[in-house]
C-alpha cells in the first residue's frame, strides 16, 4: 500500500478535474471521468513516475471498482459529497450554472434571504472577482477563458508538481467552479451548487489520505467494500438511519484534531517601553509579535500534519491562532497525539513561561459523522473547552516543571524571559522586532522543513521553531532566489504574497527535478509607511519619520482632523460557532471548509483593500497643499486580521469611517444575508496609552455590542445598530462642517451631549437654545430638530455629538 500512497493522494485530489474541461465545451455526452483521464494524460509529465497509476485511479472512481486504491477514492468522494443537497430549483446546464455563495445560504432564522452567486474567475483580490451578485449564470466563454489561463499556467513550468502545488493550482483556478450543478431532469432532485470544486477536491483528498494510511490489516478490503456498498444507497429515503445503524459505517475511522493557541491577547500586548526605546520601535515589535503568532500556528499545524504522514489537504483550516486537521484513527496516531501534546506543552512552557500555550484536542469520526458535520464541530469545540481547563495537566508529572532556578534579570521589553544583563534583549523579542521591520517589504514566505533550513542561511528575518523542525522566513525576490540556489534537499515551500498571477515563478528558478511546493500567502498586515521625511506637529528635530519607516502611534494620530487621538477598532463575526454547527444545512466537511475559506479570504485578503480604498478617498479630499496628502499610501495599522476577527489602529476619525466600510463590504460579500453579521467596538485614546489598555477597552466595547444584540457597534460608550451608526456619523460630519464654517457655535454639541433627553421638556429646551444660537436657514438645512429627535429615539446622539466635538477640537 505504501508504494501506492502517492498515486492515491494525487488521484483523489484530481479525481474531478474533468468537470472543469467538460464544461468548456459542454460535452455532456461523455462522463466527466473521461475528461479527467484526457486532462491527466495531456499533463502526465506533471504527475511523475506514477502517472499511469494516477490516471487509472482518478478515472474510475464512479464505476464498479475492486482494488484498494480505487475503493478508497470512491469512499472519499462519497463522504466529501455528503454536502450534496437537493431542492426544488430551476434546471440549468452545467456549463452555465454559477457557484452559489456559501455565505448567502447560511440560515439561523426564518428571515427572508436571496441567493447570491460568484463570478467564474480565478482567485484574485479584485472586488469584481470575489464578490457575489444576483446573476445565477456563467457567460458563454467564461469557462474557456478560465481553462486557458489554467492550462497556460501548467505549461509554463517543467517537471513533476508536488501535491501542495497541485492543491494551490486548484485553489486559484477552481474556487468559483461548482462541484455539482442542478442539471437533473426531476425538479425536486436538483443539486444546490454551493460547494466549489476546490473545496470538494481538497476534502476528498484529505479523507482518502487518512484512509490510505491504514494498513491492510487495520482497514481490510472487505470493510472498504462494505462501506462503499452502503454509501451507494444515498438516494434511499432512510439512508441516514441506515449509515448510523450499520456497524461498518458507525465505527470510528478518523480523528478530527484541533490546535488552539491560548493567551494570545495578554501575550500580544505585554510589551513595555524601556526608556531608551522609541515609540516607533514599539510599533515594529507589536507588528512582529502579531505575525509571530501566525507563524507559530502554521508551524505547529504543519509539524503535526507532516509527522502524521498526511498531505497538505488534511490541514482543513489554519488561521486566527487555530487549526483543524483530519487524521486516521489508528492506535499509533492516538499515542502520537498524546505524545505531541506533552511535547508541545513542555516546549511552550519553556519558551513562553506559561504566557502562551498551544492545546490539542481531538474526537473520533465515523463515516456516518460526515452526514452530520455540524455536530462534529460542536463536539470538537466542547472537547477543546475541556482540554483548556486542564491546560497544564501534561506538565504536572514532569519533574522539570517543578524545578526552579534564580532569575536575576528579565528582558526589559517583554518583562518575562530571563536574560544575563539588565539591558539585554531576549532572542524572542529580537526576532519579533526583525520580523516587524521586514514584514512591510516581504514578497515571499519560505517554509523550510528539517534539513531544508540550511537554504535560509543569510536571511535574517526568520524564525526557527526547533520542536516543529520548521524554519519560516520572509524575504524579497532576490533573497528567495538565493535561498532556492542554496537549497540542497528537504521540503521547501514558497508562498507568494497576495499574488495569484506569479505564484509559480519560483519553480522556474529551481533545478529541474527538484520538487518544491508553491502557493499563495494572503497577508493582511498593511502599515502606514512614510513616503518621505516628515516631522509631525509637536515633535522636535531628531524625532522625524524617514522615508520607508512606519509611522508611530503619535504620528498616526497627527493624520486625523481635530483631536490628535488614535482610534482602536475590533470587529468579529457574530455567532460563527452556531453557523458552523447549525447554520449551514446539511452540514458537511466540504461545506464547513468552504465557509471557513470564504471568511478567511475576506479578513486576510479583502480587508487590506478596504483600508487602501478608503485611504485613497481620504487623500483625495485633502487640500493640495496639505502635507498629509502624499505622506502615506495608507494611514491604518492592521494589527491582525484573520479567521473571523480583526484589530486596526488608525487616526481616530478615519477608524470611524473604516468600521462602516468594513461592515458594508462584509454584508455585500455575504450576499446581504441577515443571518451572518459582524459586530464592532471602537475606543478613542491618546497615542501614548499602553496598547494593552487600549486593546482591553476595545474588547469591552466589542463585547457590549455582542451582549446588546449583535450586528452592532459600540463607540463613545453607546451601542448602535449599523444603520443608526451611519446616520450618527453622517450627522456628526455635517455638524462639524457647520461649526468650522461658523454657522453653529462650538459649544452647541456640548449642549446636546449634556442635554438630559429623559426629561419631559427636553425638546422645548432644544428648540429654545438652537433658535437663539443658530440661524433658521442652518437649522432647516441640517434638519436639526428632526434628526436629533430621531437619533434620540434610535440612539446616536452621543456618537454624533462626540464625533463633532473631537473633530473640531484644536490640536
Amino acid at each position: 500500500m505504501k508504494e501506492d500512497m502517492r498515486a492515491i493522494l494525487i488521484a483523489s485530489l484530481l479525481h474531478d478535474i474533468g468537470k472543469f474541461s467538460q464544461r468548456v465545451s459542454n460535452e455532456a455526452r461523455w462522463r466527466h471521468e473521461t475528461f479527467t483521464q484526457s486532462f491527466l494524460r495531456a499533463f502526465s509529465e506533471k504527475l511523475g513516475d506514477q502517472a499511469g497509476r494516477i490516471i487509472d485511479l482518478a478515472a474510475t472512481h464512479h464505476g464498479i471498482v475492486s482494488d484498494r486504491g480505487s475503493l478508497i477514492i470512491k469512499i472519499a468522494d462519497a463522504l466529501s459529497s455528503a454536502e450534496r443537497y437537493t431542492e426544488m430549483r430551476g434546471r440549468i446546464s452545467p456549463d452555465r450554472a454559477a457557484l452559489v455563495s456559501i455565505c448567502s445560504r447560511i440560515k439561523l432564522t426564518d428571515r427572508p434571504k436571496k441567493e447570491a452567486f460568484l463570478p467564474l474567475r480565478k482567485l484574485s483580490l479584485r472586488r469584481e472577482e470575489i464578490f457575489p451578485s444576483r446573476d445565477d449564470s456563467v457567460g458563454e466563454d467564461e469557462y474557456r477563458r478560465l481553462w486557458d489561463q489554467f492550462a497556460d499556467e501548467l505549461r509554463g513550468v517543467e517537471g513533476e508538481l508536488s501535491y501542495g502545488t497541485w492543491l494551490s493550482l486548484l485553489r486559484v483556478f477552481t474556487r468559483s467552479i461548482p462541484s455539482a450543478t442542478p442539471w437533473e431532469r426531476e425538479a425536486t432532485a436538483r443539486t444546490v451548487p454551493d460547494i466549489p470544486l476546490y473545496g470538494h477536491a481538497k476534502t476528498t483528498g484529505a479523507i482518502a489520505a487518512a484512509m490510505a494510511a491504514f494498513s491492510d490489516e487495520e482497514l481490510t478490503d472487505e470493510r472498504l467494500r462494505r462501506i462503499s456498498d452502503i454509501l451507494t444507497r444515498f438516494r434511499e429515503p432512510n439512508f441516514i438511519e441506515l449509515i448510523k445503524k450499520e456497524k461498518v459505517t458507525s465505527q470510528p475511522l478518523f480523528l478530527m484534531v484541533r490546535g488552539d493557541v491560548g493567551g494570545i491577547q495578554s501575550w500580544l500586548y505585554r510589551i513595555t517601553r524601556p526608556e531608551a526605546e522609541s515609540y516607533r520601535r514599539i510599533a515594529r515589535r507589536l507588528r512582529g509579535r502579531s505575525f509571530y503568532i501566525q507563524l507559530l500556528t502554521m508551524a505547529a499545524a504543519e509539524w503535526i500534519r507532516r509527522s502524521a504522514g498526511m498531505p497538505p489537504a488534511n490541514l482543513i483550516f489554519c488561521g486566527g491562532g487555530t487549526f483543524d486537521l483530519l487524521l486516521p484513527m489508528t492506535e499509533r496516531m492516538r499515542d502520537l497525539l498524546a505524545q505531541w501534546r506533552r511535547e508541545i506543552a513542555r516546549w511552550t512552557h519553556e519558551n513562553f513561561l506559561g504566557e502562551l500555550s498551544l492545546e490539542l484536542a481531538w474526537i473520533e469520526l465515523s463515516p456516518a459523522d460526515f452526514y452530520d458535520f455540524g455536530s462534529v464541530y460542536s463536539r470538537l469545540s466542547e472537547e477543546m473547552d475541556r482540554r483548556k481547563l486542564r491546560r497544564s495537566s501534561p506538565l504536572l508529572s514532569d519533574p522539570l516543571f517543578w524545578r526552579t532556578s534564580p532569575v536575576r534579570f528579565v528582558c526589559p521589553y517583554c518583562q518575562t524571559t530571563p536574560v544575563g544583563s539588565p539591558a539585554e534583549q531576549c532572542p524572542v523579542c529580537r526576532c519579533q522586532e526583525i520580523l516587524g521591520t521586514a514584514l512591510p517589504r516581504a514578497e515571499y514566505m519560505i517554509l523550510a522543513f528539517s534539513e531544508a533550513k540550511d537554504a535560509l542561511r543569510g536571511i535574517e528575518s526568520k524564525v526557527e521553531f526547533d520542536l516543529f523542525q520548521t524554519t519560516v522566513a520572509i524575504a524579497n525576490t532576490s533573497q528567495c532566489r538565493e535561498a532556492i540556489e542554496r537549497w540542497e534537499g528537504g521540503e521547501l515551500t514558497i508562498l507568494k504574497r497576495d499574488d495569484t498571477d506569479g505564484f509559480l515563478e519560483p519553480m522556474r528558478w529551481r533545478e529541474k527535478g527538484e520538487e518544491m511546493t508553491c502557493g499563495i500567502w494572503l497577508n493582511p498586515s498593511i502599515l502606514p509607511i512614510a513616503r518621505h521625511r516628515w516631522l509631525a506637529p509637536g515633535r522636535v528635530i531628531g524625532e522625524e519619520v524617514h522615508k520607508g519607516e512606519t509611522l508611530d502611534f503619535g504620528e498616526i494620530a497627527a493624520l486625523g482632523d481635530g483631536a490628535e487621538m488614535i482610534g482602536v477598532l475590533k470587529m468579529d463575526v457574530d455567532r460563527l460557532g452556531s453557523i458552523l454547527s447549525s447554520g449551514i444545512s446539511p452540514a458537511s466537511i466540504s461545506r464547513s471548509a468552504a465557509l471557513s475559506d470564504a471568511i478567511e479570504l475576506f479578513f486576510s485578503g479583502w480587508l487590506p483593500r478596504i483600508c487602501l480604498r478608503y485611504a485613497e478617498e481620504w487623500r483625495n479630499q485633502l487640500p493640495q497643499d496639505d502635507e498629509r496628502r502624499d505622506l502615506v499610501e495608507n494611514p491604518f495599522y492592521v494589527l491582525y486580521s484573520g479567521g473571523d476577527d480583526l484589530m486596526i489602529i488608525g487616526p481616530w476619525d478615519g477608524v470611524f469611517h473604516l468600521a462602516e466600510r468594513i461592515e458594508r463590504d462584509f454584508t455585500l460579500y455575504c450576499g446581504g444575508n441577515p443571518d451572518i453579521t459582524i459586530s464592532g467596538g471602537i475606543v478613542v485614546v491618546k497615542p501614548h496609552t499602553p496598547i494593552q489598555i487600549s486593546s482591553n477597552l476595545a474588547s469591552s466595547a466589542l463585547e457590549r455590542s455582542k451582549s446588546e444584540g449583535r450586528n452592532r457597534i459600540t463607540a463613545f460608550n453607546e451601542t448602535l445598530r449599523w444603520g443608526c451608526y451611519r446616520e450618527a456619523i453622517r450627522f456628526g460630519e455635517e455638524l462639524t462642517q457647520a461649526i468650522l464654517s461658523g454657522e453653529v457655535p462650538r459649544t452647541f454639541p456640548h449642549f446636546l451631549l449634556r442635554l438630559d433627553r429623559h426629561e419631559v421638556n427636553w425638546v422645548p429646551k432644544l428648540y429654545y437654545v438652537a433658535s437663539r444660537r443658530i440661524k433658521p436657514e442652518t437649522i432647516e438645512r441640517l434638519d436639526l430638530f428632526n434628526r436629533v429627535t430621531q437619533l434620540n429615539l434610535k440612539g446616536g446622539v452621543i456618537t454624533a455629538t462626540s464625533y463633532a466635538i473631537l473633530k473640531t477640537r484644536s490640536s
